[in-house]
């Protein structure tokens, strides 16, 4: 009886092996490397996982992290490859599914497969998504909030907006002079 439980679990561990291993071959974290002034990956065991090749590198977010190379911005995958082309000034780890990155010195987001969400030419800066929300200044220095898709939730006519907690945020009017040491 005891031989029969090791050839069932023996067959189970062969069966499932190999779809154990590729799962946690995508889940592996990856680690930077730097080698001649470029830029590469490797795994948890030290293996050589994407050569040393990019200018600068961020770390892996959401599956993608952001990499330079020939003086651009884009997004790679675990293997490498730009998933999303290098074509930005700078780019941000992806966060929520959305990253913010600059094109022409204005700030735009976009979503994992590169298309722009949010493009609006009054903006100066725009924060990393929080609870499906992010702060945006205007050119003017106004701040407000806008949703995932670039909608504004809060209009742009605040001279701060504190970041959200639970839904809330604390904002200032128009005229406020913050006398808070930063």
């Amino acid at each position: 009886m005891h031989h029969l439980k090791i050839v069932i679990f023996s067959i189970v561990f062969i069966i499932l092996k190999p779809s154990f291993s590729f799962a946690q071959q995508l889940d592996t974290p990856l680690f930077k490397i730097s080698h001649n002034n470029k830029i590469g990956f490797i795994d948890i065991h030290g293996n050589i996982v994407i050569l040393p090749q990019f200018i600068q590198a961020g770390d892996f977010s959401n599956e993608l992290a952001e990499a330079r190379k020939e003086g651009l911005y884009g997004y790679i995958n675990k293997k490498g490859d730009f998933e999303i082309k290098p074509q930005f000034e700078f780019a941000l780890p992806f966060h929520n599914e959305r990253a913010i990155v600059y094109q022409k010195a204005r700030p735009l987001v976009i979503d994992k497969k590169g298309k722009i969400i949010v493009d609006n030419h009054n903006f100066v800066s725009i924060s990393s998504f929080n609870e499906n929300l992010a702060l945006v200044t205007t050119s003017s220095g106004k701040q407000g909030v806008i949703n995932e898709e670039g909608k504004l939730a809060i209009d742009t006519v605040f001279s701060r907006v504190r970041n959200f907690e639970d839904g809330v945020a604390i904002v200032y009017g128009l005229n406020h002079i913050d006398n808070e040491v930063v």
